[in-house]
């Protein structure tokens, strides 16, 4: 979640952190104003980090000598300018897009890639699918949400929601799902989401104990 004086911009992985600890997400809005510090990564989270990076770099190289026609969006941009260069991107109709970052109003994301379909849209006798590295073998209802969350927003820039979504496992195996069975509880959460934000900060709110505590940022 990114908050500025006159914006909060959040994203598919803030939805996730909503669905298991709304307190959590109260704690992303305060913590300027609290002076809350994020407790340090345990190390073997900084390992499962880093082999995450490698895991989608080494799938870029597999994909990259089949798509010819590709580009990387520098992650270090600030949002604004990542949005433009991959919306430039998507219109150029490049096979690969790496690193593509979209936003829509509050809600935005980087996703790991685009890559291009004989599809029609509003795009040409083109549209893109989204497609989302994790390092686990066991896929989880999170990173269906998630994948979900970045075919809404690929959707309202080619003008259709794609009907596919695919995730690529540990063991590089696509698992791909079809958008329209997660589209409803997507647009459940984020609603649910955006409903609490306007009330969060009015109500009094105290931590329970739950599953997620053990990989909270603020624990």
């Amino acid at each position: 979640m990114r908050i500025s004086k006159n914006k909060t911009l959040y994203s598919p992985t803030d939805l996730n952190n909503f669905v298991s600890c709304k307190y959590h997400i109260k704690n992303d809005l305060t913590a300027n104003d609290l002076g809350l510090k994020k407790k340090e990564k345990s190390a073997d989270l900084k390992l499962r980090i880093e082999y995450g990076k490698e895991h989608e770099k080494e799938y870029f190289r597999i994909l990259s000598k089949k798509h010819k026609k590709n580009i990387t969006i520098d992650p270090k941009q600030p949002a604004d300018k990542k949005y433009k260069e991959t919306i430039k991107a998507i219109k150029s109709g490049y096979d690969l897009i790496y690193k593509a970052y979209l936003m829509h109003e509050d809600f935005g994301g980087e996703i790991d890639f685009l890559i291009k379909h004989k599809s029609k849209s509003k795009l040409g006798d083109f549209s893109y699918e989204v497609y989302d590295t994790k390092v686990t073998k066991t896929l989880r209802p999170k990173h269906a949400l998630q994948t979900t969350g970045y075919s809404f927003l690929l959707g309202k820039v080619q003008g259709l929601i794609p009907k596919k979504m695919h995730l690529v496992d540990g063991t590089k195996l696509i698992n791909s799902f079809n958008v329209s069975e997660f589209i409803d509880y997507f647009s459940f959460t984020k609603k649910n989401f955006e409903k609490f934000l306007t009330k969060v900060l009015k109500e009094k709110m105290y931590p329970e104990k739950c599953s997620f505590c053990n990989i909270c940022d603020w624990q």
